[in-house]
């Protein structure tokens, strides 16, 4: 089964050298282990196009989406084991 692991962040805060660092400990790791399909960090808000289709056009703007506080600086795309209950990953 794959699963989207999402990185989130807080847009106005910059990169922490030791978050980073633990980021590249984790691709690493679930690299080794086989597991990673793939993944990429994300650029931020201010740089993010928003593409819709309506009606057979499709209309880019700049921005994302919406407001928020948090947005989506990355993604894991894993394949793992089914989850049980309780959510904890079979090995």
């Amino acid at each position: 089964m794959e699963y989207l692991l999402m990185i989130y962040a807080d847009p106005n805060q910059k990169d922490d050298p030791q978050l980073l660092e633990g980021y590249g400990a984790f691709t690493k790791e679930v690299g080794e282990r086989g597991v990673l399909r793939g993944g990429n960090r994300l650029h931020r808000a201010p740089e993010a196009k928003t593409v819709r289709v309506r009606n057979g056009q499709t209309v880019t703007t700049d921005g994302p989406y919406s407001e928020t506080k948090e947005q989506i600086g990355g993604y894991y795309l894993a394949g793992l084991p089914g989850l049980r209950r309780g959510g904890r990953v079979r090995r």
